[in-house]
């Protein structure tokens, strides 16, 4: 069950929210409610500050696979890679300025390690056993299947634009987060595959006009 979890809260909230959502802008959220939900998820997915993954995410993309870069495996090695082990030092407000303009993203930046202690010690009033599964262990899956994409995406095997080719059964694992090429060359682009399960996540999240 807890690596069921992992895997759907990798998709949902690593894939859907911050990275074709938060980092990427492709869509807007449909109405508070859903903007309030999207928080919630964020929070029990145990990925950290969504201004700090956007941060670290648009300057990957900035300098992909270069110096600088702090999510390739090429520049800072594949096991901090692997296990999401960021250096911020260089990271930059200016990376993020449209963020801060969102008062509920912010409060989650400002208070995400207490928010996230409320869940496991409400988890843990209700089973420990529970608390083991879905703060920890489900987040351990999110945050692994995170690294491991950006491992294989950017491995040792290149194509001619110099990103990992992924397959079909690959792709559907990773949500079609797997399709690494295109989304390097149009990161705005919300669709990357005919079975995107991102985009169908995206659809219920999205206002329809921002598709």
């Amino acid at each position: 069950m807890s690596l069921v979890f992992g895997w759907l809260l990798y998709g949902i909230v690593a894939g859907a929210i911050l990275h074709r959502g938060l980092s990427h802008k492709c869509y807007i959220f449909r109405n508070k409610i859903i903007e309030y939900i999207i928080c919630l998820l964020i929070v029990i997915s145990g990925q950290g500050s969504p201004i700090g993954w956007v941060a670290i995410h648009r300057l990957h993309h900035s300098k992909t696979d270069r110096i600088g870069d702090p999510q390739s495996p090429h520049v800072v090695g594949k096991f901090k890679t692997l296990l999401s082990w960021y250096d911020i030092s260089s990271v930059k407000l200016h990376l993020v300025k449209d963020l801060l303009k969102i008062p509920s993203v912010i409060f989650i930046h400002r208070h995400y390690g207490k928010l996230f202690i409320v869940y496991t010690i409400t988890l843990a009033a209700i089973d420990p056993i529970i608390m083991f599964y879905f703060s920890g262990m489900s987040v351990t899956i999110c945050a692994l299947i995170v690294g491991i994409l950006n491992t294989i995406a950017h491995g040792s095997i290149k194509n001619s634009a110099g990103h990992y080719a992924c397959n079909l059964p690959m792709d559907l694992f990773f949500f079609g987060e797997a399709n690494h090429l295109k989304h390097h060359i149009n990161p705005k682009l919300i669709r990357l595959n005919k079975i995107d399960f991102c985009y169908m996540i995206i659809k219920i999240l999205a206002k329809p006009n921002s598709l």
